[in-house]
């Protein structure tokens, strides 16, 4: 829904700033209805293409009983907060590892490595 677009081509088309309020009450109010009857046109496309989205909120079937443990390999592959393009390069080069997705980790003397990102 594209609010502010509608409302300025309305301006333009009719060249008169004084209908300005009115146009952009009737534009908002439009949106809200369209917005409380349907789906966006995005969103319904979404659904018609059958590509996967995750929902606004978790399902409450969705169950927490499993661990990051269960799913991790004992001893990840990481990276520093600033690495080298040669180790970065030769990680993903590397096929003997199944997993895609490599901590990155800041670690500050004396103290255990941190995680910033994936």
């Amino acid at each position: 829904r594209v609010t502010v677009t509608i409302a300025v081509i309305m301006l333009e088309i009719t060249g008169k700033f004084r209908f300005l309020p009115a146009i952009m009450i009737t534009v908002i109010v439009a949106k809200w209805i369209g917005d409380w009857l349907t789906h966006g046109l995005y969103h319904e496309l979404l659904h018609v293409k059958h590509i996967p989205f995750l929902a606004d909120a978790v399902p409450k079937r969705l169950s927490f009983k499993h661990f990051a443990r269960d799913v991790m390999v004992r001893d990840p592959i990481t990276f520093r907060a600033t690495e080298d393009v040669s180790k970065v390069r030769q990680v993903l080069e590397d096929k003997s590892h199944k997993h895609n997705g490599f901590p990155v980790t800041v670690e500050e003397e004396g103290q255990e490595p941190m995680l910033i990102g994936v």
